[in-house]
């Protein structure tokens, strides 16, 4: 409302004009009428405008989880995938080393008897190693179920290599006599038997648990 119908309405009331014109009631209606239905649209405006964005911040939310969630579950599906992937993996490395084991196992009590034929014998040297560190490291990788039995054939293994370096000794010192190289394999002979009963016995505890070992692994 200007202030000029402010004035003009004043002026009107003090002259008591106002009391007995139907225009300035009609236009005060009028006034009432538009203000009312302008509150009730801006107020309207302003609630629907709040549901909109409470509406929209909901979704934004719910994109959101629904977004980690999605991505969570990508993310077990992966290490579920990897862990099947390594499980596998490592069943078929585990097999690989356990023939790679029973094979290295069966190459050690092989050189060990032609390691006493060079000792007792001279007989060519074989160049190569003792293949028992192979045994051991292949056991304490990857078998710690055999690790008992291993260092049970590394015992046996020792025993028996002590023993033919002390013949050994023996014979150097028999030098050519062939009497006494004769007396000391006849003195021997028992020992020597003995001795490889125990690595004979030695092999078989792991042979034993080889087979048993491999169904495990392979699943059936």
């Amino acid at each position: 409302m200007s202030d000029t119908l402010i004035r003009e309405i004043a002026e009107q009331i003090f002259r008591g004009e106002i009391l007995f014109n139907w225009r300035f009631y009609l236009l005060t209606l009028a006034v009432l009428v538009v203000g009312t239905t302008a509150s009730t649209f801006i107020v309207s405006y302003i609630r629907k405008r709040a549901e909109t964005y409470a509406t929209k911040a909901d979704l934004d939310q719910l994109v959101r989880q629904l977004r980690a969630t999605t991505e969570a579950a990508e993310e077990v599906k992966t290490a579920i995938a990897h862990s099947d992937w390594t499980t596998r993996e490592w069943k078929t490395l585990r097999r690989v080393k356990l023939e790679e084991l029973v094979t290295t196992l069966y190459a050690v009590k092989q050189w060990l008897d032609k390691d006493m034929n060079v000792r007792f014998f001279n007989e060519p040297k074989d160049s190569e190693a003792s293949p028992l560190w192979k045994l051991e490291l292949i056991s304490y990788l990857y078998f710690p179920e055999l690790v008992v039995e291993t260092l049970a054939f590394r015992l046996v293994y020792w025993n028996y290599t002590q023993w033919i370096i002390e013949v050994q000794q023996k014979l150097v010192a028999a030098s050519t006599d062939i009497a006494k190289r004769l007396a000391i394999f006849d003195a021997a002979r028992p020992e020597m038997e003995a001795h490889y009963k125990k690595l004979i016995d030695a092999t078989g505890a792991i042979e034993l648990k080889a087979p048993a070992l491999m169904k495990e692994i392979v699943g059936v």
